[in-house]
């Protein structure tokens, strides 16, 4: 269901608003609302010929808040960049951030949809994004091919329905939806990817057919040459021929263009063309500045480049340009006679659709079979890993049993009972401390009859003496001083 358009003439209306500085939760908002993260554009990728710093869109951040969100929608789907497209909600306050999507840095914002006003965007897991920037300044690098751009001013986000490409290639309205490794994930991605293959086996034709039409009369290296033919007659030059060199050959969204450089001039240019019903080349009178047209808009698709044509693309002084070698003329100078081209093989899709099928069916039954066979191998896992803490546990009872009974000859059994109450509470170190320094005690109160071998040992320093015996001993040492 399309949103309307609601609006009153001659009205006046004026609120004072004021946004927190802080960061705001809004997981709380009312169920009327959905908010979703939403990725816009990434500054390590050239969409469509501009590329953006990370500096500048780090001072774009203030810019984006409460930035509308638009979008068209016809029978219940959103469409594309389009006139009539009215917001449907606006992005959150204080959102903005970098975040890693899929191994690219990209600018993410919280959006905020009335999905309970309009149904229609209360499942947004498909869209595609695309944002809408006006006041554009950039400056054309030769080298690269692309413009650097200085500044711009965000206009709004514009949802995008899924088969249109975006300008950044990971922009969705739902960035949670879209980038996981679920396995659940996966099958239904692939599942749609097959969906998609029937759908052009069964509804591509025809676009098929209007290419084939298209392109029946001309192939590219004639086109290119038709097209530098154009420039020299409707923009000629002295020196080069033309003041335009020919960048590449384009389409966006159905329409077809040139895009051109110009001598001593930063700026792109474009001019529209098409073909007639009979196949002839159609060229647009004026040639326009790119910027404005490339930037608002989807994915641009460019066309392969023949052989042999750096004549029309580089500035160089005149030279006589050789036609094509597949265009010959008659000494009548009657019109090009276009040799007849070769149709490629057609692409069985049915073919390539049950062939995917079943190896997706193999990999369902792989990953089922591989379940199965875990299952067992986890419970040996855990009963073995059981196993060896029990023996653990078993060895360390023992080693504080055998050091309790070490000291049974020489302390009481109830002095013995009084420290170590319950050996599981204790280390093995903490009940050698515990009794020895109650030896040490029972030794200063006691007479050191038994005690003359532990005496004769550290007197001898025998390396055999235990740290206990040590400690004893020095306390022996000090009780014989006292006595002197």
């Amino acid at each position: 269901m399309a949103r309307k358009k609601n609006y009153i003439e001659d009205a006046s209306i004026s609120f004072d608003v004021k946004f927190s500085d802080t960061t705001t939760d809004y997981s709380k908002l009312n169920n009327r609302f959905t908010v979703k993260k939403t990725s816009v554009m990434t500054h390590e990728q050239v969409a469509n010929m501009f590329k953006f710093e990370k500096d500048l869109i780090l001072s774009k951040f203030n810019q984006l808040d409460m930035l509308p969100i638009v979008g068209y929608f016809e029978d219940g789907e959103v469409t594309s960049h389009d006139s009539k497209t009215v917001p449907y909600g606006a992005v959150l306050p204080n959102t903005a951030r970098f975040e890693d999507i899929d191994g690219e840095e990209y600018l993410v914002v919280d959006s905020c949809l009335w999905s309970g006003r309009y149904p229609e965007v209360s499942d947004v897991s498909n869209f595609n994004e695309s944002m809408e920037i006006v006041d554009v300044k950039a400056l054309f690098d030769r080298e690269n091919k692309y413009y650097n751009v200085s500044d711009f001013t965000f206009d709004c986000l514009c949802m995008l329905n899924k088969d249109v490409n975006p300008a950044f290639k990971k922009a969705r309205m739902d960035v949670d939806a879209n980038f996981n490794d679920d396995f659940e994930a996966f099958k239904a991605e692939f599942a749609e990817v097959l969906q998609d293959i029937k759908n052009i086996q069964e509804s591509g034709s025809d676009k098929v057919e209007k290419e084939k039409d298209d392109f029946a009369l001309v192939n590219l290296d004639e086109l290119w040459w038709k097209i530098y033919n154009f420039l020299e007659e409707k923009y000629p030059d002295v020196e080069y021929g033309t003041i335009f060199r020919i960048n590449g050959i384009y389409e966006e969204n159905g329409q077809k263009f040139v895009l051109l450089n110009k001598i001593n001039d930063n700026n792109l240019y474009i001019v529209d063309f098409s073909f007639d019903e009979e196949g002839n080349l159609v060229m647009a009178e004026e040639a326009r500045v790119a910027v404005s047209a490339i930037i608002e808009t989807g994915e641009v698709t460019k066309f392969d480049e023949p052989e042999n044509v750096d004549k029309f693309k580089i500035f160089e002084k005149v030279k006589p340009i050789v036609e094509p070698e597949n265009v010959q003329m008659d000494d009548d100078n009657k019109e090009p006679e276009i040799e007849p081209i070769v149709e490629p093989e057609q692409t069985n899709y049915e073919e390539l659709y049950n062939e995917l099928q079943t190896k997706f069916n193999e990999l369902v039954s792989k990953y089922s079979s591989l379940e199965d066979e875990i299952v067992p191998l986890r419970q040996f896992k855990a009963e073995v890993e059981a196993k060896e803490n029990e023996e653990k546990l078993q060895m360390e009872l023992k080693e504080k049993n055998d050091l309790i009974e070490s000291f049974a000859t020489k302390l009481p059994k109830k002095s013995i009972d009084n420290i170590i109450d319950d050996v599981n509470k204790f280390t093995l170190e903490e009940i050698r401390t515990k009794l020895s320094v109650e030896l040490a005690n029972q030794i200063l109160a006691d007479t050191d009859a038994k005690f003359n071998d532990i005496t004769a040992n550290i007197d001898n320093m025998n390396k055999s003496v235990s740290r206990e015996e040590r400690l004893i001993g020095e306390v022996l040492n000090k009780k014989n001083k006292l006595k002197k």
